[in-house]
C-alpha cells in the first residue's frame, strides 16, 4: 500500500484526530479538497470529537461489535470487511470500535459548503448516505483497490465525485422554500471572492468567472453571493467599480477618461452614466465639489 508523505499540517491534523480513536494512520493520499488515509484501530472505548470534515469510512479488515453514541441517538452494529460509516463534523460521540484495519475518506465541511447550496440536516444525510447503494459500493470498490495498490489519483477524485453527486440527490429532498433559507459563503470564501472583486475593478469581471473561483454553479453562487452581500453579484460589483471612481477622482491629476478607464470602463460615456446613476451627479460635477487638497 503506497505511503505518501503529504502536507505536514495534514498529517499532523489526521494523526491527531486518528490516534483519538487509538488508531495509527498511514496518508494515501493529500489534496486541499480531499485526504485519503488507512489506519490500524485497536478495541477502544471512550469519547471523540470529530474534525471539521465529513469522514467516509469502510472496513478493510478486522471488525466486530461497535456502539456509537450522540445526544440524541445511539447505534449499535457490526462491522466487516466492506462495513461502510459516515462521520458528521465536529460532532461529539461516545463510541466503541473494536480491532480493525479502515479506510477513511476525509472531506473538509468548507469545501462541502462550497457545493452544497442548501442549508444541509447532516445527521439526516449521513443516515440517507449509510443506506445509500451506490455510494456503499463505491467505497467498498475503492477499499478493495487500496488492498490491492491498484488505484489512482484520479480513481479517488472519480469516487468523489460519485459521492458528491449522491449528497447533491439526498440535499434536493430536503424541502426549501424561501430565498432565507439559502446558504451563506462561508468566511473564507467570501473573503476570497471580496479580495478578487477589489483586485479586479480595473478589467472585465463576469459573474461566470466569479462562481469558477467559488468552485460553484452560476446558478447557485449568484443565490448565495446575494445571501451573503445582500446585493446581486451585478450591482455589488458596479458598486464598488463606483466607490473606487469616487476615491480616484479626488486625484486631480488623472482625468476623467483615466479614471473610468481605472474602473473598468473602457467608454466614458458608460461610465459617467453608471457614476450619475450611483452618486446623483457626474464625475465632473463631483469632481468639481470636492475640495482640492
Amino acid at each position: 500500500m503506497r505511503e505518501h508523505k503529504g502536507n505536514p499540517e495534514t498529517l499532523e491534523r489526521l494523526d491527531a484526530v486518528i490516534r483519538q480513536l487509538h488508531g495509527v494512520p498511514r496518508l494515501l493520499l493529500d489534496r486541499p479538497q480531499l485526504s485519503l488515509t488507512v489506519a490500524d484501530y485497536a478495541p477502544w472505548e471512550g469519547e471523540f470529537v470529530s474534525p471539521d470534515a465529513v469522514v467516509f469510512s469502510v472496513c478493510l479488515s478486522g471488525g466486530g461489535r461497535f456502539r456509537l453514541g450522540q445526544a440524541d441517538q445511539h447505534i449499535e452494529g457490526k462491522l466487516q470487511p466492506g462495513s461502510m460509516s459516515v462521520g458528521l463534523p465536529k460532532a461529539s460521540h461516545r463510541i466503541y470500535l473494536p480491532r480493525m484495519t479502515a479506510l477513511g475518506l476525509y472531506v473538509p465541511a468548507e469545501r462541502l459548503d462550497a457545493l452544497l447550496v442548501e442549508p444541509v440536516d447532516w445527521r439526516a444525510i449521513s443516515s440517507r448516505l449509510h443506506q445509500d447503494r451506490m455510494v456503499q459500493l463505491v467505497l467498498r470498490d475503492l477499499g478493495h483497490r487500496i488492498k490491492l495498490d491498484s488505484y489512482s489519483d484520479a480513481y479517488v477524485d472519480h469516487c468523489l465525485g460519485m459521492i458528491t453527486h449522491r449528497m447533491h440527490d439526498h440535499v434536493k429532498q430536503q424541502p426549501v422554500t424561501s430565498e432565507g433559507a439559502v446558504r451563506a459563503l462561508p468566511p473564507r470564501l467570501r473573503s476570497i471572492i471580496a479580495n478578487r472583486i477589489e483586485e479586479s475593478l480595473d478589467e472585465a469581471l463576469s459573474v461566470e468567472d466569479l462562481a469558477h473561483a467559488a468552485g460553484i454553479s452560476r446558478h447557485h453562487f449568484s443565490r448565495r453571493f446575494k445571501r451573503t452581500f445582500g446585493v446581486n453579484p451585478q450591482n455589488y460589483i458596479r458598486s464598488r467599480r463606483m466607490e473606487r471612481a469616487k476615491a480616484l477622482l479626488m486625484d486631480f491629476d488623472m482625468t476623467v477618461l483615466d479614471v473610468a478607464n481605472a474602473v473598468g470602463y473602457s467608454n466614458p460615456g458608460h461610465f459617467s452614466a453608471a457614476f450619475r446613476a450611483h452618486t446623483g451627479v457626474t464625475p465632473r460635477e463631483f469632481r468639481r465639489s470636492s475640495p482640492r487638497s
